[in-house]
Parts: structure tokens; sequence; C-alpha cells
């Protein structure tokens, strides 16, 4: 389906170094914040939700400012520390098999997805990753039901031919099958994993280049794993080639589905709707869907004030 193997013209340590100017000069963002107790509320007109306006009366302003957040910087990996705890802490564990089992079945994979250098090169790498995963995963859901995801890109760093490259890991749940697999020791390093039967037929389906399939044991220590490996390939440091090529090409160091997202996110209620461009005329108006109680809730509205480059504010965070 893709085919496009342009000569490689990135300059690589001029972006690793650009990336580093520029994730070192922090952005002060200076913010007003107006919280309005909730007013009225009743079903929105499509049933579905509830509206809810803010009072004009009791309206409490403050202003205050704040580091931005920046890709690799410290409020960058404090945030995706907090995601990832999140979601580890509310995704139940779940071993399936023993390790000393021959013959096992699952429903959770960790899989790696790698481009073909001979066919592509490391820009068409950046460029084509998402839609190419995006293909992939429609075609898994509709071979093996829902699924739930969460996707870790990353740069090869070793010095070579595939210096650059864009490759990702997956962490799948798959909420209507279950794999069969087999227990595999690697003749050359013995590590023990677990493979699936069906590794050809996801291979079939990965047209741009190779795939690798493990079998999860433990839900919790592969989302343990996961939590040590993306924190160690999107935080600074090792991880600056990552960094700077997903700046570069404008790609998320890692995703996740819907359902893990809002988990991983602390979001119990659902904003369907508001008038987010609300300039101070009328009331500020949202519609949420979830189990809410409207008299537990309280409509925030920031506003980005102004913003300086390269400064630090006392208290700033």
């Amino acid at each position: 389906m893709y085919s496009s193997r342009q000569s490689d013209s990135l300059d690589i340590p001029f972006i690793l170094s650009d990336y580093q100017e520029w994730v070192e000069k922090d952005f002060i963002l200076d913010f007003r914040k107006l919280t309005f107790d909730v007013g009225l509320s009743a079903r929105s007109e499509v049933g579905k939700g509830l509206v809810l306006y803010g009072r004009s009366d009791g309206v409490k302003s403050e202003s205050f400012s704040v580091v931005s957040c920046k890709r690799g910087n410290a409020v960058y990996s404090r945030r995706l520390m907090r995601r990832i705890e999140r979601l580890q802490g509310v995704v139940p564990d779940r071993k399936f098999f023993r390790l000393s089992d021959r013959f096992v079945r699952g429903s959770w994979l960790w899989c790696s997805f790698e481009f073909d250098a001979n066919r592509f090169s490391v820009e068409d790498s950046w460029l084509l990753i998402s839609g190419c995963w995006n293909r992939f995963k429609s075609w898994l859901v509709k071979r093996f039901g829902r699924i739930c995801f969460w996707v870790f890109r990353q740069a090869h760093p070793s010095v070579g031919r595939l210096f650059g490259y864009c490759h990702f890991h997956v962490i799948i749940q798959f909420l209507e099958h279950e794999f069969s697999g087999f227990r595999h020791v690697d003749r050359k390093t013995g590590r023990l994993s677990f493979r699936i039967d069906e590794k050809d037929l996801l291979a079939s389906n990965w047209s741009v280049g190779f795939v690798d399939v493990k079998m999860v044991q433990s839900v919790q220590a592969v989302l343990s794993y996961g939590a040590r490996y993306g924190s160690r390939a999107l935080s600074r440091g090792k991880a600056d080639l990552t960094l700077a090529l997903g700046w570069k090409f404008k790609r998320r160091g890692f995703s996740m589905s819907r359902v893990w997202s809002r988990i991983s996110r602390g979001v119990d209620v659902i904003v369907k709707s508001s008038n987010s461009n609300w300039s101070g005329v009328g009331l500020p108006r949202v519609v949420v869907e979830g189990s809410v109680d409207p008299s537990r809730l309280v409509i925030v509205v920031y506003s980005l004030v102004s913003f300086e480059r390269g400064a630090i504010v006392d208290g700033a965070g």
C-alpha cells in the first residue's frame, strides 16, 4: 500500500540541537480564572446530558502564572507520570497463565512495529506512522472486536542504518477475543516469552515493515513495564532524540484509546459542548454527560492574559 523511499536528507544533529535550545527556554503563561456556581440545570434539547449555566452572583476571580507544558520539560514529565499512575491504579490486575505453562491463552498483547528501511526513509517513518497505525488498528477492530490500547513512539537510538527511524510499541487489550499461544525461549538470549499462534496474520496486515508480538502474562506487570518504558522514552536525556524528532514532525510521544485516556486523565464527566469562546458576555454554558449532582459542580473559565518567553516567575509550577 505504501511505497516511498526518499533519500534521507534530514540533519538529525541540527534538529536535536534546535529542539534542545527550544525546550530549555520556558514560556510563562499568565491566566485569569473565573469560578461560577451552577445556577440552572435542565435536560438538553436532544435528551442527553445536562445543560449547566454559571450564576452571575458570587463570581470568584483570581490570577496566576505557570510554566507551560512543553514536550520533554519537567511539567510534561510530571503530567505524563500522573496519567500513567492513574491508569495503573484503576485497571484491575489479571494473570492469564503460569510461566511454566507450555500452551496458553490470553487477551492482552505487547506489540512492536517497525518500518522497512529498504522501502522507507527516516522522514517517511515519522510522516506515515499515524496513518499506518490507524489503518492497522481499524483492521484489528474489524477482525477481533473492540480494543483498548496504549502506544509509545520512539526513535531508533543506535547509530547505523536505522538511526532516527520511528518505531512504536503498543499494549493492547482485546475485549471480545482471546488468543491461543505457546511458550518460547530465545536460543541466543535465553529470554522467555509467549507467542500467539496468529502472529503471521497480524504481520501480514502491517504492510510497511516488521512486527513482533508477545502475549501478556500479567496485566499489572505489563502496565508497570509500560510505565518504566514510557518514562524513559519521553523524559529528557537519552530520550532527546525521540522528543526532538517527534517535535520536528509534530507526532505525539504516546497515545491511548478513549477509555484509557479518560481514566489516565481522571475524567468522570464528559463535557459534550460548551460556549468555549465565551468572551464575558452573558453566562458560561456547558452540556455534560455522566452521573452528576449539579449542586456539587462549579464552572471554571480560564483566560490566557499574556505569555513571556525565556523567563521564570517565582512560584510558577
